[in-house]
């Protein structure tokens, strides 16, 4: 039987992700950075997972239903970092703002 984490958790385990020589080489401090970059869209997809695996439970004939070949990819979602850069500066933009209106930035 297949266990899965559940996507609470996997959230905290990204969350906490450091790799120890992520100082010294550009790249791995970029591949480090992308769980956080994109947390959204990956706290969506084990939620959208654990919602497909659920119904195929539901559904389906076998035992285990990992075993279904129909199930090969349960969640995903196509990511842009361009994209995702510029939808986060237009939230700060707003927060930015708001602040600005409130008097409290």
């Amino acid at each position: 039987m297949h266990a899965l984490r559940h996507p609470d958790a996997v959230i905290a385990m990204a969350d906490r992700l450091r790799i120890d020589r992520a100082r010294q080489r550009p790249t791995i401090r970029w591949v480090a950075a992308l769980p956080k970059l994109f947390r959204s869209q990956i706290t969506d997809l084990l939620h959208w997972r654990d919602d497909v695996i659920a119904s195929r439970r539901a559904s389906c004939r076998e035992d285990d239903v990992f075993e279904d070949c129909g199930l090969e990819v349960p969640s995903q979602i196509a990511i842009s970092i361009p994209e995702q850069i510029r939808d986060i500066r237009a939230v700060l933009d707003k927060v930015r703002q708001r602040k600005r209106k409130t008097g409290r930035g």
